[in-house]
C-alpha cells in the first residue's frame, strides 16, 4: 500500500466508526493501535478514539493507559500512549448540548487534562494533547493556566500559514 506523507510516528483519531477502524487496521498493519469504545452517536452508531503508533512498545517502561472521565454521560475518555519520554494524550471531551451540566462535565475533563504534565506516574519530558475538545470561547483558561500551548497558534506565527486551533471551528488567524 501507499505510505503516508509526511511519515508521522503517531496518529490520533476521534469518532472512528467500525468500518473506518477496519480500514485503519488494514492500512497501518505494522502499527500498534489503541482504541476504547466511547459511545454511540445520534444515529446509534458506535464510535471510539484510536491512537496509532508507528512502532510497538520500545521497552518495558513504555505503556498505554486509558482513563474514563467519571462524570461523562457520553462515555468520554482519554488514551495516553507513552513512548521514549513522550506522552501523547488522545481525547474526546463532552459535547456541547447547551446545558450547564454538560459545561461543568467538560470543564472537569479539561481540568483533569490540564494537570497531566505534573502527575508523577506519567514522568514524560514532552506532552502532546490531541482531541476533539468541543470548546466554546474562553473555556481553555485551565489549559493555558497550567502552561499548555496551542501548537496551531504557534504555527500561525509563521508567515503565510492559516491554522485551526483547539478552540473549535474558529480559525486562529486574527483571533489573538
Amino acid at each position: 500500500g501507499r505510505g503516508l506523507a509526511p511519515a508521522p510516528d503517531a496518529i490520533a483519531m476521534q469518532e472512528v466508526v467500525l468500518e473506518m477502524y477496519v480500514l485503519v487496521k488494514e492500512r497501518l498493519k505494522s502499527w500498534s493501535l489503541r482504541r476504547l469504545v466511547e459511545s454511540e452517536n445520534e444515529a446509534g452508531v458506535e464510535y471510539f478514539n484510536v491512537t496509532a503508533v508507528r512502532f510497538g512498545c520500545a521497552s518495558d517502561l513504555d505503556k498505554d493507559t486509558t482513563y474514563r472521565f467519571p462524570t461523562s454521560q457520553q462515555g468520554r475518555h482519554a488514551i495516553t500512549v507513552r513512548r521514549k519520554r513522550w506522552a501523547i494524550v488522545n481525547t474526546h471531551i463532552e459535547s456541547r448540548d447547551g446545558s450547564r451540566d454538560a459545561t461543568k462535565r467538560r470543564q472537569d475533563q479539561l481540568e483533569w487534562m490540564s494537570q497531566l504534565h505534573v502527575r508523577d506516574d506519567l514522568a514524560a519530558d514532552a506532552f502532546v494533547l490531541i482531541g476533539d475538545f468541543n470548546l466554546r470561547p474562553d473555556q481553555d483558561s485551565c489549559l493555558e493556566g497550567h502552561g499548555w500551548e496551542d501548537a496551531w497558534w504557534q504555527n500561525e506565527k509563521k508567515p503565510g500559514r492559516a491554522a485551526w486551533t483547539w478552540k473549535g471551528n474558529q480559525s486562529a488567524q486574527g483571533q489573538r
